[in-house]
């Protein structure tokens, strides 16, 4: 979380991150739409900063509308993808 917190992630990089996750299958359509929401008007102060972090909550937080069946995997390839994509 830390680390994720001292990564710079402005808002055209939160969309482009947004879009991967959407293109990868991780957020369905309706989830993206969520997520961007997100970006524009965060639902925790916290997650107003341009890092990593609040982009990756911006995905979480859309998240939370996964079928039940579904949440554990989608959490999973999230973070999966994340430490992929700026972790490494």
């Amino acid at each position: 979380m830390q680390r994720m917190k001292q990564i710079p992630m402005p808002r055209k990089q939160k969309f482009e991150f947004l879009g991967i996750l959407t293109g990868e299958g991780i957020l369905s359509p309706t989830q993206s739409t969520a997520a961007y929401r997100e970006v524009w008007e965060p639902a925790h102060e916290e997650f107003e900063a341009d890092s990593l972090w609040a982009g990756y909550n911006c995905a979480t937080e859309a998240l939370k509308s996964s079928p039940v069946h579904q949440i554990i995997q989608r959490h999973s390839k999230l973070h999966e993808l994340t430490r992929t994509l700026y972790l490494n």
